[in-house]
């Protein structure tokens, strides 16, 4: 599979959206997003929506942002939230008392689909210890599921030109922390692990939005290729995922 384009702007625009409920800019500090490779990651600590009430509390109308998935629900009607990239429509449904997902954009090959809200950071990561089990899966609005072993991806080159990663990650166990501290090492092409990526990190009742990771390495070539993600959130767990991927355009 080929990677797929994505304008610098729609990253900048979807970041923006990922900040206070209040529409504001969020405050610089945290972490470096590597979709755009700048530091305004928001980094303004877990929303309402992160706490454990939202775990229980069900949405019984739709709620004025765009939900997170797998949060309680209990209506008949679907909800619907532009996407920043602005042509694109995100359908949310009560599914079993959850809610899921999905938009009416045109996949590739030939069309472009976005990820889904992005990953908040926080200020408080959790700094004690607990027994849970991490999982890492493919980005999105749907049902949280991990990766299969060596499960097909496609790699997204945003504006700075480089290949990235979109995944998120689940945490089971009980009373999980909204604020976490995790690192993450790829290793492509069973070559040198790449320097850890740390970065403070929310969870919505022990799920992540989507994340991007920029995967280092020469792919103009043909592929497929191997990449193993390995995240550490401290204090809770590891876990590791094994993808492939095909060849990346060439760029310069």
């Amino acid at each position: 599979m080929r990677p797929h384009l994505l304008f610098a702007c729609a990253f900048v625009v979807a970041l923006a959206a990922c900040g206070d409920d209040d529409g504001t800019t969020p405050d610089d500090g945290g972490t470096t997003d590597t979709a755009t490779g700048d530091t305004s990651m928001p980094d303004t600590g877990p929303r309402p929506d992160a706490g454990p009430q939202t775990c229980t509390i069900a949405d019984t109308e739709c709620p004025a942002d765009q939900p997170f998935s797998s949060a309680a629900c209990d209506l008949a009607d679907s909800c619907t939230y532009p996407d920043p990239d602005g042509t694109t429509t995100w359908t949310y449904v009560c599914t079993d008392g959850l809610w899921m997902g999905t938009n009416d954009c045109m996949p590739p090959p030939g069309g472009v689909c976005p990820v889904g809200p992005l990953a908040e950071g926080c200020r408080t990561p959790f700094e004690g210890s607990m027994p849970a089990t991490v999982e890492i899966g493919p980005p999105g609005a749907e049902a949280f599921r991990p990766f299969r072993d060596r499960e097909p991806i496609e790699l997204v080159v945003g504006g700075q030109g480089a290949p990235m990663i979109a995944f998120r990650v689940r945490v089971a166990g009980e009373d999980v922390p909204a604020c976490v501290s995790m690192s993450t090492v790829l290793t492509a092409d069973a070559g040198e692990p790449q320097p850890v990526s740390m970065r403070p990190l929310v969870l919505h009742c022990g799920e992540s939005l989507s994340m991007f990771e920029i995967v280092g390495g020469d792919f103009c070539r043909p592929g497929p290729f191997t990449l193993e993600v390995h995240v550490t959130l401290a204090g809770i767990g590891e876990a590791t995922a094994t993808v492939t991927f095909g060849e990346v355009p060439c760029t310069g």
